[in-house]
């Protein structure tokens, strides 16, 4: 299903340029741009991958004497009217840098790197040769019990990039448009035995800086503890997702709003939340219900009220009032509080939410879930009523 956002989209930009002698400088776009039609990036997609062609990229294409004469001129469209606002938290960027500590040979040709961590982002691949051939890198969160990369459980979303050579005598490749969840990544279609350093995990989140650290004498608290910050990262790109890695990644609420108060005692959140409290009162209906997820995309609007996930428009404002004494946000978002609260006090006149309520998801991924030897198979879930 592609298009969710639309096709028939439009850019806008401006770069800031600040030179050595305090002066500056603004590159903006107009009418002077020029479009590529056919350019190295044929797919970018978050669920699916990146496929890259370098034949298709121009030889010097970024240095100054390059003719674009054969590139087509950009088109400005002064119809758009549009309310323009920033971003108000931090980037999405590399904030760390992993090299793998194991690789296997699978079969000639390809071969699976261990990172060692789960992350959520890309890696990188620097080689010494052209293999003159398609490289393709498949990622994995776990291997199978024959030591092939397990993929079933990210559903439809595919996690593979395919980058084809071109006449370059070394490649350096790693994806622009699209990031993965994973802990092992499978590449094929390399004709010499890689070492461990020609990969490169990168590590993708939103930039909020470390607030807090937890260290104890238990191993298995410090353990739990890492584990915790780094599934928190990994889950942090714009918006707070329920999975780094199958076909969703989607801003849940209920996700973010139980999680919310531990993500805070870890990393600085203002920025990050401030923006995504914004996004949900954006996506809030016209009577008051929120989304289960934020931002939401209207072919899913049925998914909305759900008891523990709609009320993050609520809780979320007012842990950043506990903890950064902001009181700012809860100003900005009272009227969307409110109609949210007077929406389900109107249509339950009785106190009790039985109308006008959306999906009960309860005790979401309960024990019962789990499909292991020995694992009970009931008595794993928490009740809806016990839940209420």
């Amino acid at each position: 299903d592609r298009g969710a956002y639309g096709f028939d989209r439009r850019l806008i930009g401006q770069l800031e340029l600040l030179f050595d002698d305090g002066t500056r400088t603004q590159i903006v776009t107009d009418a002077s741009w020029k479009l590529l039609e056919n350019g190295p990036i044929q797919m970018a997609s978050l669920f699916d991958g990146e496929n890259f062609n370098a034949k298709l990229l121009p030889a010097k294409w970024m240095e100054p004497a390059f003719d674009d004469s054969g590139w087509k001129s950009a088109v400005v469209d002064k119809t758009v009217s549009k309310i323009l606002n920033a971003q108000g938290n931090e980037p999405i960027k590399v904030i760390q840098e992993i090299t793998p500590v194991t690789v296997v040979k699978v079969k000639d040709g390809t071969y699976i790197f261990d990172l060692g961590q789960n992350i959520a982002g890309w890696v990188n691949l620097k080689i010494p040769y052209n293999p003159t051939q398609n490289i393709t890198f498949r990622h994995g969160e776990v291997l199978d019990e024959n030591g092939q990369l397990y993929v079933s459980n990210l559903r439809a979303a595919k996690q593979i990039d395919v980058y084809t050579p071109g006449l370059e005598k070394s490649i350096d490749y790693e994806p622009r448009f699209t990031y993965h969840g994973f802990r092992y990544v499978e590449i094929s279609g390399l004709t010499q035995e890689p070492k461990l350093t020609n990969v490169t995990g990168k590590v993708v989140a939103s930039a909020a800086p470390l607030a807090g650290a937890f260290e104890s004498s238990s191993p298995d608290l410090n353990k739990l503890w890492t584990n915790i910050l780094w599934t928190q990262r990994g889950n942090m790109h714009s918006v707070p997702t329920d999975c780094p890695q199958r076909d969703e990644r989607a801003g849940w609420m209920g996700d973010a709003q139980v999680f919310a108060q531990t993500s805070i005692f870890n990393l600085d959140m203002s920025a990050f939340f401030t923006k995504w409290v914004r996004d949900i009162a954006d996506c809030q209906r016209a009577d008051g219900r929120y989304p289960d997820y934020t931002p939401q995309v209207d072919k899913w609007n049925r998914y909305c009220n759900a008891p523990g996930w709609s009320d993050a428009g609520v809780l979320v404002p007012w842990r950043m009032y506990e903890n950064y004494g902001d009181t700012a946000i809860l100003a900005r978002q009272y009227t969307s509080m409110k109609a949210y609260i007077q929406h389900i006090l109107q249509t339950n006149p009785d106190l009790l939410w039985k109308t006008e309520r959306g999906n009960m998801y309860g005790d979401w991924l309960n024990g019962n879930t789990i499909i292991a030897d020995d694992y009970p198979k009931e008595g794993g879930k928490v009740d809806n009523d016990i839940y209420s």
